[in-house]
């Protein structure tokens, strides 16, 4: 994912653009509080590398 802008015009342009990763964040932090304190540290570990994943495009 590229840098949020910080005009308003350009946060909708880059919302629109990446809204269903950042659909995909909020479902996986929703699974975060729900969880065990291990099984936490794994969504946490999954999230981060995904996030990474999408760094690299």
């Amino acid at each position: 994912m590229s840098e949020v802008p910080k005009d308003e015009l350009g946060f909708i342009a880059y919302y629109h653009k990446h809204k269903n990763d950042i659909k995909d964040i909020l479902n996986d932090l929703k699974e975060f509080e729900l969880k065990r304190y291990s099984d936490m540290m794994r969504t946490l570990t999954k999230l981060r590398e995904k996030l990474e994943g999408k760094l690299k495009e």
